[in-house]
């Protein structure tokens, strides 16, 4: 696991972004934002969970027109 993937807690504690909780992830993510810390590699890290998260939980897109896919006039 690469540095980049942990994050520090206030109190020095190293947590894998892959066993946060979601609500830690999305606490930490405007956490980054308030401080205008975007453009370090463990908000992508932890928007990547996030976004992952969300996929998993919602199912993929469904479409809800199929005959665009058909390309069917």
């Amino acid at each position: 696991m690469a540095k980049d993937e942990v994050w520090i807690t206030r109190k020095g504690k190293r947590i894998p972004v892959e066993d946060m909780e979601t609500s830690h992830i999305k606490n930490a993510i405007d956490m980054l934002e308030k401080q205008r810390k975007t453009d370090i590699n463990i908000y992508g890290y932890l928007i990547k969970e996030l976004e992952k998260r969300i996929e998993e939980e919602n199912g993929p897109e469904e479409i809800e027109d199929r005959s665009e896919i058909l390309d069917l006039d």
